[in-house]
């Protein structure tokens, strides 16, 4: 019994192809749209100057609106698995969303317009961005964790 790889050589050879046969092949053309834009040109909340990203010395992850419509994303622990370093952890049963951070908890849930929210669940509607600021450089935002702020 042959095996599949012997009887396929002899089909192809059974078959050549001609020259003219080979040269017919149909112009493929491929048109695209850009439906959403995952870029973020500046860490205006994080860093609070609104300067570019390329030249920011932080570390800073933003997770646009796009991605989170095109995730259906329905809360702060399912946008936030887009950011590296960054945990979800349940406080009473979920009521209250913490994370953490760079492997620390989160003592205060985080910032929302640049003002601290205690203890509080993220509600996604209306959301433009999620920023994370890591590292040492969450100290711009006064009593916070060394791991970052949300």
């Amino acid at each position: 019994m042959k095996t599949p790889t012997s009887l396929l050589a002899a089909l192809a050879l059974a078959q050549p192809l001609n020259a003219a046969e080979a040269q017919k092949i149909e112009t493929v053309t491929v048109i695209g749209n850009r439906a959403a834009d995952y870029t973020a040109p500046d860490a205006a909340a994080s860093t609070k100057n609104g300067q570019p990203l390329i030249d920011t010395p932080v570390a800073v992850q933003i997770v646009p609106s796009a991605v989170m419509l095109d995730q259906q994303t329905s809360s702060m622990a399912e946008v936030l698995n887009n950011v590296s370093g960054v945990t979800p952890m349940f406080f009473l049963g979920g009521a209250y969303e913490r994370f953490v951070v760079r492997g620390f908890t989160q003592s205060l849930a985080g910032y929302r317009n640049g003002v601290l929210q205690p203890f509080t669940r993220f509600h996604l509607a209306n959301t433009e961005r999620v920023e994370v600021l890591k590292g040492p450089a969450a100290l711009e935002y006064g009593m916070s964790d060394p791991g970052g702020v949300i």
